[in-house]
């Protein structure tokens, strides 16, 4: 929490003496080395705090991640009963639920990028760019039109989308 020494930039003053100018460059230096001092005393204390609590943050660190994988396993086993009209469930703690993840194009089994472009190139020739590279994001768009659908297997290419789990707790609830 240290603060460097910064240059500051303020209006010029006019008429000050050799005297003025010794004075308040020694009473500038002697300030900032107070505030670092001041600084690192803070950090000390900062510091001392932290270790006075390490481990019992490191504690409920650890039990706070393990209950969220149980809540995790049970919500996923339970996603039908749970979920089944929305993504996302209310409860007394806050909302639990699933997010999912902006769709991105992997490539299939034993495929690379090359034979995935020879391949669109018969398959689905109008998302081939210019360049001669995938139009990424035209397939991720048009995925669900059926001439893709039927052809993106072929091609050599799989959609996937992740699912992540979360927990969004209502703080006063739990305090």
């Amino acid at each position: 929490m240290a603060t460097t020494t910064k240059r500051q930039a303020k209006k010029v003053l006019k008429g000050v003496t050799a005297d003025q100018y010794n004075t308040a460059l020694a009473t500038y230096a002697t300030k900032d080395a107070e505030l670092a001092k001041l600084n690192a005393k803070i950090d000390a204390e900062i510091t001392k705090i932290r270790d006075k609590y390490d481990e019992d943050v490191a504690t409920l660190d650890v039990e706070r991640a393990e209950a969220f994988d149980i809540v995790q396993k049970y919500c996923e086993e339970q996603q039908d009963q749970l979920f089944s009209k929305k993504r996302s469930t209310e409860t007394i703690f806050g909302v639990i639920g699933f997010r999912t993840g902006t769709p991105k194009l992997k490539l299939g089994k034993g495929m690379n990028w090359n034979k995935v472009l020879d391949n669109l190139k018969n398959y689905l020739p109008s998302y081939v760019r210019v360049t001669e590279e995938p139009a990424k994001d035209r397939l991720l768009i048009d995925r669900d039109t059926p001439e893709v659908k039927d052809n993106l297997i072929k091609c050599g290419i799989v959609v996937d989308q992740d699912e992540r789990f979360f927990i969004d707790l209502k703080k006063e609830a739990t305090a």
